[in-house]
């Protein structure tokens, strides 16, 4: 929307009227606090400051994710973490329980401005779920002054096709009552390029090839609406509750040119349009409770959770078919679907700490959930001018229960500190596929322990060990056997044979002056599920497949460097090597891939008089295996920013620029009879412009701790 862009300049031609008598005014009420640095790093993570990030505004969170020390996404909106898929995210310590595609839409429609920093743990400790190869914790901003305060915050950035963001967060707060809400919309768009070739022995061993050519435009726009309360009930028990609701709505569109090969030949082409809509809510309710006692650190937390999904999607396939001449021969195939998925959760957990000695503390907790998951797809082919039932059409419903609890000790004795637990997760999951009647269940009872070791031989020198355990279950729409049609000769389809894959994490690391932080990781990870390609030779229809097919193993070798390298300039540097090994069978087929990357995060952050600031940063991801088990060529991306403060730092104007070297991803896949290439450029390189305004009171009080969720913040003893 142009009005956004208007308001921007609007306020920025005020803030340069007002600027000047706001330079007069007393100073006294200004309560001046240390300046948090871009990058934190504590025993047990990192801890990344997104409101540093000058290149955070105007930007989604999913792309300010792959910005991120270790963190990686890729052109589907997968999350990587040290080149390691299935990234547990969690809003606020709450897991999202949302497929893969739908946390990447809900990532994208989420503004930058909207958080105040995201926790990065490559191995976390007991108190928080099983699931995932790591945590990537997003913690959104909160109010922490007393009286009345807020921000506006207003976005807007141009690539091939603009976007738009604005939000407003409110909080008042006194002795007794916290209060707090927010409104956010965001209009995200992107236009895209893909290719793709296939090669494949036909029927009669002739090799074949489909090679495909898309341009796709995307929609989705959103609104988002917070609110919450916390009531203090006395001087050591608070109530709070919590409320945040979803609305999307969206479309794509792309067109594809394919044509099809035998040996060298060209024998036919295909031209197809496919539309794709879709409508979602997710709305969630937190009920949340915390008792003090007398003794100082003795705390017992109580959260109550419901989180309702609902989505309905349609899809339009219009393809029409050509012989080499380009001459039609056949009549055009027309398929439309509609998708609808609705997903209801329960969750409730407790949460005890009890302080043992004065640099001591146990830790304890139960957690139970219950998931229920329906899906339908109906298809329908049009048939002589009539819609007919398709063939591909299905129900599935999933239901699963998890009980967890578990235990945590931590310790400082002298120079030497421990944090040891072990989470306990009985698993029972059911699900059926109506057409076909079609059943199956899982239960499961598995143990996860995790220590970490810490030795600070002096104030600059602090010596570390890590070792945990983890479980990787699959996604409900892995389990779910839906034929989905990405296009005409192109499908996904799940698996309800998949089982979880476990992880061994083990972990050294060494930090010199707080500055230098030298980490070798070593993961080995069984029951892999990775995305396997099915070739249909005759028809030239190829379907990806999740599969339990193999072991990886990881060792990765990283050195990080934070520091403010004058009074004006910060730098932060990551850079990593990382071995993967997978080793495995595919269709009775040995399958033995290596690889090293090489990766780069670069950072650079200068803070001058009068308010100004500028950041200009790069990244640099060296060819990785992906979970296609093919081989991701190097990516390297350029941002930069420049900001300046106003109105006595209570407003502030952003500029940036994003992925300036405009990059594309690549992958070649080869085993088996099947290699397979694709090419994919998407809308990241971009212009932001985005001002933001704090007002109200801003004399700041101690935050009171308040749980959010299903997943509590871990306390630390000592980082």
């Amino acid at each position: 929307m142009k009005t956004i862009l208007t308001f921007i300049l609007t306020l920025i031609a005020g803030s340069l009227v007002a600027q000047d008598s706001l330079r007069q005014r007393s100073l006294s009420a200004i309560t001046i606090t240390a300046a948090k640095p871009l990058v934190e790093r504590k025993q047990d993570r990192v801890v990344v400051n997104i409101d540093k990030m000058i290149t955070a505004a105007g930007s989604n969170v999913l792309e300010i994710l792959g910005r991120l020390p270790g963190v990686a996404v890729d052109q589907s909106g997968n999350i990587r973490l040290n080149n390691k898929n299935n990234v547990l995210v969690l809003i606020d310590n709450r897991p999202t329980y949302l497929s893969a595609g739908d946390l990447a839409t809900l990532l994208q429609n989420m503004s930058g401005s909207e958080i105040e920093s995201v926790e990065i743990m490559t191995n976390p400790p007991a108190r928080y779920d099983a699931a995932g190869n790591g945590i990537l914790n997003i913690k959104t901003k909160k109010g922490l002054k007393r009286g009345m305060n807020g921000s506006l915050t207003a976005g807007y950035s141009q690539g091939t096709v603009p976007r738009e963001n604005i939000a407003l967060n409110l909080n008042y707060r006194n002795a007794q009552w916290n209060l707090f809400g927010g409104l956010s919309f965001n209009d995200w768009r992107n236009a895209s390029e893909q290719i793709s070739n296939r090669s494949f022995a036909g029927v009669d061993g002739t090799p074949n090839q489909v090679n495909g050519h898309d341009h796709i435009r995307q929609n989705f726009r959103d609104g988002g609406i917070k609110l919450g309360a916390d009531r203090s009930l006395g001087k050591k028990s608070t109530l709070g509750v919590l409320v945040n609701t979803n609305l999307l709505n969206g479309h794509a569109n792309s067109v594809t040119g394919t044509e099809v090969l035998a040996g060298q030949s060209l024998t036919n082409q295909l031209q197809s349009a496919t539309r794709f809509s879709m409508d979602r809510q997710i709305a969630s309710a937190n009920l949340n409770y915390r008792q003090l006692f007398n003794k100082p650190g003795q705390e017992l937390t109580a959260d109550a959770d419901y989180v309702y999904y609902h989505s309905a999607s349609r899809q339009d396939i219009h393809t029409r078919f050509f012989d080499a001449a380009g001459n039609e021969n056949s009549s055009a195939l027309q398929l439309q679907s509609t998708a609808p998925v609705h997903i209801d959760i329960w969750s409730g957990k407790l949460d005890y700490v009890q302080p043992l000695k004065e640099d001591m503390r146990l830790e304890a907790g139960i957690k139970s959930s219950y998931v229920s998951n329906n899906n339908e797809l109906v298809y329908q082919r049009l048939d002589n001018g009539k819609w007919a039932p398709d063939a591909r059409s299905n129900e599935f419903a999933y239901r699963e229960n998890i009980n967890a609890a578990y235990l945590n000790y931590a310790a400082t004795l002298g120079k030497f500190s421990l944090q040891a637990g072990v989470r306990a997760e009985n698993t029972h999951g059911k699900g059926e596929q109506r057409t076909g009647n079609v059943n199956f269940t899982r239960d499961t009872l598995n143990f996860f322990p995790t220590v970490f070791l810490q030795y600070q031989l002096s104030d600059k020198h602090v010596f570390g060990a890590n070792y945990g355990k983890r479980i990787e279950r699959p996604q409900y729409e892995q389990l779910n056997p839906f034929i989905i049609l990405l296009d005409t000769l192109t499908a996904e389809q799940g698996n309800p044979a998949l089982r979880p894959q476990y992880v061994n994490n083990i972990g050294l690391n060494y930090t010199y002056d707080k500055a230098l932080q030298l980490t070798l990781e070593y993961s080995a990870t069984n029951d892999v599920i990775s995305k396997i390609a099915r070739q249909l030779p005759e028809q030239k229809i190829t379907i990806f497949m999740q599969e339990n097919i193999s072991r990886v193993r990881y060792l990765t070798a990283s050195v990080a460097y934070n520091r403010a390298i004058t009074s004006w300039w910060q730098a932060g540097y990551h850079v990593a090597m990382i071995y993967t090994h997978y080793q495995g069978a595919v269709d009775n087929t040995p399958v033995s891939l290596y690889n090293t990357a090489f990766n780069a995060n670069i950072n650079n952050s200068f803070q001058w008089r009068q308010g100004w600031s500028a950041e200009i940063g790069a990244i640099y991801n060296g060819r990785y295996l992906n979970n296609f088990l093919g081989i991701a060529q190097p990516v390297f991306s350029l941002n930069a920013g420049i900001a300046k403060s106003l109105w006595d730092n209570k407003a502030k104007l952003q500029l940036n620029l994003s992925d300036l070297t405009r990059p594309a991803e690549r992958m070649t896949t080869d085993y088996g009879n099947l290699v397979m290439y694709n090419w994919y450029r998407g809308d990241k390189r971009r212009i932001g412009i985005s001002f933001t305004w704090k007002f109200g009171k801003s004399s700041v009080e101690k935050e009171r701790a308040r749980t959010t969720g299903t997943q509590a913040e871990q306390s630390r003893l000592k980082n």
